[in-house]
């Protein structure tokens, strides 16, 4: 029973391993460069055009974004935490397409649903999140195959590394298993 207990710990040591690799070789590095902002009582627009300035990035701003921000301070914030914590305040998200940050209002969620009548044993669950979603759109119209197919190759290539890593860490387990073994 041991050796089976100690076989379990070895397998799940490994597959921790090999999950950690696999989601350093996938991550999307993310822009961290430093930003410092002091703002008070200031347009939205203008609090954006500060935080833009000087990055390097390129954004646009849909007709809809209107108000006042009444304070901001980022001291050696990475840019990404600035841009979410500035759009946050304001109400406003962001898209990137074309290397071009969209910002636009939030949309607001209607239901249309009837309220159900509740039982005095039902409690109401609050169903919203905070969990934040970025979606990248990949124009294809008037796309040319050959760049189509050249991201479809650096996208298999990034998995097939991760699946070498995770190929590795096993080739390593059953090593460890072989010498445990013997």
């Amino acid at each position: 029973m041991q050796r089976f207990t100690k076989w379990i710990a070895v397998f799940m040591a490994v597959t921790a391993a090999s999950a950690l690799i696999c989601s350093v070789a996938l991550a999307v590095p993310e822009d961290t460069k430093p930003v410092t902002l002091d703002l008070a009582d200031v347009d939205v627009q203008a609090a954006i055009q500060s935080l833009f300035r000087g990055t390097g990035h390129n954004y646009s701003l849909s007709a809809d974004v209107n108000g006042i921000i009444p304070s901001l301070s980022f001291k050696d914030v990475p840019f990404n935490v600035a841009l979410k914590n500035l759009l946050k305040a304001a109400n406003l998200v962001y898209r990137i397409q074309d290397g071009i940050y969209q910002i636009s209002k939030k949309s607001e969620v209607t239901t249309t649903a009837e309220p159900v009548a509740s039982t005095a044993a039902e409690t109401a669950v609050d169903t919203t999140t905070t969990v934040e979603t970025t979606i990248e759109k990949v124009s294809l119209q008037n796309a040319n195959p050959r760049e189509i197919l050249a991201l479809m190759k650096a996208a298999a290539i990034a998995w097939a590394a991760a699946w070498a890593a995770m190929a590795a860490a096993w080739a390593a387990m059953a090593a460890a298993w072989a010498v445990w073994a013997a």
